[in-house]
């Protein structure tokens, strides 16, 4: 798989788009804004928000569905006019599995 500038894909984790009408909800706690996620996969998200960070910054997130709720800390790879690309930096077992499950309950 290539993105649009034809440099090679180097995540390691696969991704999923979330269907239409299903909606998680980040709340940044450090920096402080919300947003709406529109793709995760074990390595990271994209946070869709106006609210965003230079590439680099580190996040302090909590995600939420229906079901289940997760923290995570992030710095901000990618940065577009939609929100923000963020690598997932640390887990806690608890939350890492909560995360799985997650993906799981997700993929078609």
């Amino acid at each position: 798989m290539t993105i649009p500038n034809d440099r090679p894909d180097l995540r390691k984790f696969q991704r999923i788009l979330l269907p239409e009408g299903l909606s998680l909800k980040c709340h940044c706690t450090q920096p402080k804004f919300d947003g709406v996620i529109s793709v995760i996969g074990l390595g990271g998200m994209f946070i869709r928000s106006k609210s965003v960070g230079p590439l680099g910054t580190r996040l302090r997130v909590e995600v939420e569905d229906p079901v289940v709720k997760f923290h995570a800390e992030c710095m901000v790879r990618d940065v577009a006019d939609a929100g923000i690309g963020v690598e997932f930096t640390k887990l806690a077992t608890e939350d890492k599995l909560k995360l799985k499950d997650l993906l799981h309950r997700l993929r078609p």
